[in-house]
């Protein structure tokens, strides 16, 4: 993530390159941005790393796997799970 000093907004480098069925940016503002992704089984969203920011995951329906770094496992999400 990187901010824009012109415009104080939040920018993604590949975030929009990712293979999603579907995506929505619901926020942004200079310090947040809360975007959903629907994603049909078998889509995946490539291995990559903050370091200057950090994501929340919420699972709405279906199942979520993602790797945890800091934990160094994979966590398995339900819906509404956090």
């Amino acid at each position: 993530m990187n901010l824009n000093k012109n415009t104080k907004t939040m920018t993604h480098n590949f975030a929009d390159t990712y293979d999603v069925d579907k995506r929505k940016m619901l926020l942004e503002t200079e310090n947040i941005r809360v975007d959903t992704l629907h994603l049909k089984e078998g889509q995946i969203i490539p291995w990559h790393k903050h370091t200057e920011m950090d994501d929340t995951f919420v699972c709405l329906t279906g199942e979520t796997i993602f790797f945890s770094d800091r934990k160094q496992k994979n966590i398995k999400l339900s819906p509404r799970e956090q």
